[in-house]
């Protein structure tokens, strides 16, 4: 049965509409081809990019990149726009996908992420710094190979404020942290897709993507850069799982994903938001912001577990 749902976190509306039946090869996107030419992010083409900020070095060369975008939407330039802009090409392989490497690899990838989080917070005018991952034509990516990109801003997205909005009010009177309260919650519910040792994988309740999933460290933690070693590892074990579900069940989709962390001077509890881009925003969603979402959570999750 069809089904209004609020956000747990946010005033926020979501319509789930089972009753449309849609099963997981439904929400398949056809692959483009990959286009031929020069990729300015491989090994050999470094002179193509802008100047290299800082690369994590194995046997072979660099493994991780980190540069300032060509095309910078915020810049310490930029007056009206101050901020940063960088891509992180996050592996050396042209044809490989996030998930298809080896954990040590993708926590690589969130070192890098921790690093550039850190150097760029102690920057004098810049409040808030996303991470973010296009993966996919429908997600905004326009190179093919791996990469992610951050862009510091000189105030707090308001998406961000919305969250530490919630998070204050719900502190303010439970004395509690809301992201812990769900993640209690929704670890014996049906929309849990898996847990290891630090990480809590589930279905949003009022899930605006299908096969929406969000990553959440198990101890309170505001930002990725103040998990310990053993968290880290168990975010890239997490990070990989949940991909290769994604990627085995929806044949590769495109996806974004974001991580929140806590605005400066703020308590948050930090997580990863990963969106598959596998339907359309129309004219319903576009003008009242509410979002049609034809795959319930709990169905999505219950695909999600019988890969795992």
């Amino acid at each position: 049965m069809n089904e209004l749902r609020k956000d747990c976190l946010l005033d926020r509306w979501v319509l789930i509409t089972e009753n449309r039946g849609k099963r997981p090869h439904d929400f398949i996107q056809k692959q483009c081809e990959a286009k031929e030419g020069v990729c300015v992010f491989c090994p050999g083409n470094e002179h193509l990019t802008p100047k290299e900020i800082i690369s994590i070095s194995g046997p072979h060369g660099w493994t991780v990149r980190c540069f300032e975008n060509m095309y910078p939407a915020t810049s310490l330039d930029f007056p009206q726009a101050f901020g940063r802009h960088e891509v992180i090409v996050e592996m050396n392989q042209h044809n490989k996908n996030l998930q298809d490497l080896p954990p040590g690899a993708i926590r690589e990838v969130i070192d890098m992420y921790c690093n550039r989080i850190c150097e760029i917070s102690t920057i004098s005018g810049i409040q808030y710094v996303l991470i973010f991952k296009n993966h996919g034509e429908e997600a905004g990516t326009s190179i093919s190979h791996e990469h992610s990109q951050l862009i510091a801003l000189q105030r707090v997205p308001t998406l961000v404020e919305e969250e530490l909005a919630a998070y204050k009010k719900y502190h303010s009177k439970e004395k509690r942290c809301i992201f812990c309260d769900i993640a209690k919650m929704e670890m014996d519910s049906e929309r849990k897709i898996f847990e290891n040792d630090d990480f809590f994988c589930f279905a949003p309740f009022a899930s605006r993507f299908p096969f929406e999933a969000w990553l959440l460290p198990k101890r309170h933690a505001g930002n990725i850069t103040d998990l310990t070693n053993e968290e880290k590892n168990s975010l890239a074990d997490a990070l990989k799982k949940i991909l290769e579900a994604l990627s085995k069940l929806l044949k590769n989709p495109p996806y974004n994903y974001y991580l929140h962390i806590a605005p400066k001077g703020e308590d948050f509890h930090f997580h990863i938001e990963i969106c598959p881009r596998v339907t359309k925003l129309a004219g319903f969603e576009l003008g009242s912001e509410i979002i049609i979402n034809t795959m319930p959570p709990e169905k999505a999750a219950a695909e999600l577990r019988s890969l795992l």
